[in-house]
């Protein structure tokens, strides 16, 4: 296994994805039928999935790749409490769950059935020294690979940044220095206009683990989900074992400039800032400042104090699986 440090500035919130790979190694190919599929549970992918054989239910097989991608597939955020409330969750675990109804359990469970509009993609290349990423134009269809995301949206600039990786003989990723990002979470499959931005500073990944065949961070939970659910994720049992830390901020200004269509056009800020807000925005005061007292400093990169309280942390443990950069992009 790969252990990596990273100090990156990225993007995110959401949910349920994936699960272990089914079938043959190969591509992002389907297989129909559950030969070659791993040991699980009940819960686990047998018939349907793509034919990478991974812990994650990888679309693309890495193995041996100095370049590879890997698509976000689980989230679970414990800060800030606003967007790790069960309903934002929720909303957002539609979108990191592909529409991909065709792999199910041997008891043909369902196991993939959101609709894949919010995509965050992650591409190591280990001979040029550099981790590339940010969100991905709206694709609904692992099997069709991503296209990264590079133009203005509600005048913030969406595009994946860039930052210098190291990796010492111990196969240990450590990336240098921080950006700022912002990634775009669509919410329609079908419409690029219903979009909510997530503008992010001070962004670390740590304790990141990337699996020898570069195609997973993290795994997925066969064992722990519960066939008499579905074997749908719930707030005991994620779909996914992390594979890796985020942290990072949300200036409140950021925050307050960011719509969200299934409120109305209501602010970000305004979500995080409930009681503290009017008319789909954070209150202000008559110098025009934000009233609301956030946990975090955007100055320092640090908790708040009496003098510095613009921002909200957030904070979240997420996995990710292999999926494919398509060469076609703009």
């Amino acid at each position: 296994m790969m252990r990596i440090s990273v100090s990156v500035l990225s993007v995110l919130v959401v949910a349920p994805f994936l699960a272990v790979g089914c079938g043959d190694s190969g591509s992002s190919s389907t297989t129909g039928d559950s030969g070659g599929a791993p040991a699980g549970g009940a819960c686990a992918p047998a018939e349907g999935c793509p034919s990478v054989v991974s812990d994650c239910v990888a679309f693309e097989d890495n193995t041996g790749k100095d370049v590879f991608s890997l698509r976000i597939v689980d989230l679970q955020l414990s800060a800030p409490a606003a967007l790790a409330s069960p309903v934002v969750a929720g909303l957002l675990s539609t979108g990191i769950t592909p529409d991909y109804e065709q792999c199910v359990t041997k008891d043909s469970l369902v196991l993939f059935s959101g609709d894949g509009s919010f995509n965050w993609i992650l591409t190591f290349d280990k001979t040029a020294g550099i981790l590339r990423t940010g969100g991905a134009v709206l694709e609904t269809n692992p099997d069709n690979g991503y296209c990264f995301i590079n133009e203005t949206i509600d005048g913030f600039d969406v595009a994946p940044l860039e930052l210098p990786l190291t990796i010492d003989g111990s196969d240990a990723f450590t990336l240098e220095g921080t950006e700022d990002v912002v990634v775009p979470i669509y919410t329609s499959p079908t419409d690029t206009s219903s979009v909510i931005l997530l503008p992010l500073r001070g962004v670390s990944i740590k304790d990141g683990v990337i699996s020898a065949d570069n195609n997973c961070m993290g795994s997925f939970n066969a064992d722990g989900l519960d066939p008499n659910n579905l074997c749908k994720a719930d707030t005991t049992n994620p779909a996914f074992n992390a594979g890796a830390k985020l942290e990072g901020f949300v200036t409140l200004e950021d925050g307050d400039a960011v719509k969200v269509p299934q409120l109305g056009d209501a602010s970000l800020c305004s979500l995080l800032a409930p009681e503290d807000s009017a008319d789909g925005k954070c209150n202000r005061d008559a110098n025009n400042v934000i009233t609301y007292k956030g946990d975090w400093c955007a100055a320092t990169d640090s908790a708040a104090t009496a003098d510095c309280a613009d921002a909200v942390r957030l904070l979240a443990d997420f996995a990710a699986a292999g999926v494919k950069l398509r060469d076609d992009c703009p």
